[in-house]
């Protein structure tokens, strides 16, 4: 039995990994690593790497694909190899599945055309500026938008006011760096968090915020 997992530069670890220790205990299984190159690709904190044993074109027709989400994603959704990949592969598979932010690729590769899939419980367009929490689009301020872009981004990490600042208004802003209390509290009103005890933007006092989860 053929099973594929295909990487990217910033798949979450515990996605692919998970899954890979189940999957890995079928009878006859054989677990193959693709990526775009063989080699070494790193997940999303940088600090773990796994070793891609194959492209994804040496592995047309496994019998199962399991698509690890992470943040990595969002380069991907009209990738030229890995898209193409997944919709030749599904033609031939026994199951088609994903993680998290993986079933956007699925999504992109026409996969999920008609059906219903889980995900991660955020979702971020870029190049729509939209948000979208559980289902619902959210109305957010260009600020707003870049802050909780900037924390997505860094999903394990705590973002400093200083950090925010550089990415959301630049290294050139000269200012109260208070600001950002401001537009994250205005951005916690808008994702219903309790600003007495938030779960989606979380603050990490003396330094800074991260991105919670509900």
């Amino acid at each position: 039995m053929q099973i594929a997992i295909p990487m990217y530069d910033r798949f979450t670890a515990l996605d692919a990994i998970g899954p890979y220790e189940v999957l890995s205990r079928l009878p006859d299984a054989e677990v193959t690593w693709l990526a775009h190159e063989p080699g070494l690709v790193r997940t999303d904190n940088g600090m773990l790497a796994i070793e891609a044993t194959a492209t994804f074109e040496e592995l047309p027709d496994p019998d199962i694909v399991l698509v690890p989400g992470g943040i990595g994603t969002r380069e991907l959704l009209d990738d030229e190899r890995l898209i193409p990949w997944l919709r030749r592969a599904h033609e031939t598979s026994t199951w088609t599945t994903s993680v998290c932010t993986g079933s956007l690729l699925l999504g992109a590769a026409g996969i999920l055309d008609g059906l219903r899939a889980t995900g991660h419980w955020l979702e971020l367009d870029p190049l729509a500026s939209l948000v979208t929490l559980d289902g619902v689009e959210l109305e957010l301020t260009p600020i707003e938008f870049r802050i909780l872009d900037a924390l997505t981004e860094h999903p394990n990490a705590t973002l400093s006011r200083q950090q925010l600042l550089d990415h959301v208004w630049g290294p050139a802003w000269f200012g109260d760096d208070h600001v950002v209390d401001v537009h994250v509290s205005n951005l916690r009103k808008k994702l219903g968090d309790d600003p007495r005890s938030p779960q989606y933007v979380r603050t990490v006092r003396g330094f800074g915020y991260r991105l919670g989860a509900p």
